[in-house]
């Protein structure tokens, strides 16, 4: 006697909503610290940016033999006036053969474009709103960049770097183990 036999393999209306819900509250859970991650790499993403710039302003300056600025800039062709705290400036690096700041006149050379800053990022520079670099890879000034978004505790999250003197870049750390990272002179970074 031959017996027809029919299993069925699949899931009931009840265990579908079931798992969906389960998965629902999961989804919930891990949502806020997505964002996080998202958010904090798109910092570390943008600082890296403006630290492969700056090291290609000192790289290019010493190997041209010619004075290379980066500034920052609303059009990507010309250096904007005056300093970074703003969230629609980008930057541009550039051949400043006259020294005279200006990325258009003279048919100098752009090396480097950055288009505004992703999302909800704030750059603040504490000196005027461009570097140069010279021939012999000194910068014309020292100061801290600092990348701050738009997180309630804001501080907390930034990042800077620093560059002295010589013209040399550095990621700021946390000298004071309070959660935020150092400027140059030693103070926690200002998010304000």
């Amino acid at each position: 006697m031959i017996r027809n036999i029919h299993t069925h393999a699949g899931f009931t209306l009840l265990e579908l909503m079931v798992t969906l819900a389960i998965a629902a509250i999961l989804a919930t859970l891990a949502a806020p610290n997505f964002s996080n991650i998202i958010a904090n790499n798109r910092m570390v993403t943008q600082i890296n940016e403006l630290n492969t710039s700056l090291s290609v302003a000192r790289s290019e300056a010493i190997k041209r033999n010619a004075t290379i600025t980066l500034c920052k800039s609303t059009d990507q062709e010309n250096c904007a006036a005056g300093d970074w705290d703003s969230s629609d400036n980008g930057w541009i690096v550039f051949v400043d053969n006259n020294s005279d700041n200006d990325a258009k006149d003279d048919g100098e050379e752009i090396l480097r474009i950055q288009d505004t800053l992703s999302g909800s990022l704030k750059l603040k520079f504490n000196n005027d709103g461009k570097i140069s670099y010279r021939a012999s890879g000194l910068a014309n000034k020292a100061g801290t960049f600092t990348l701050c978004d738009q997180r309630s505790s804001a501080q907390k999250y930034a990042k800077a770097l620093i560059i002295n003197n010589t013209g040399r870049i550095r990621k700021a750390i946390d000298n004071g183990n309070n959660g935020i990272v150092d400027s140059g002179n030693g103070s926690d970074v200002d998010c304000s």
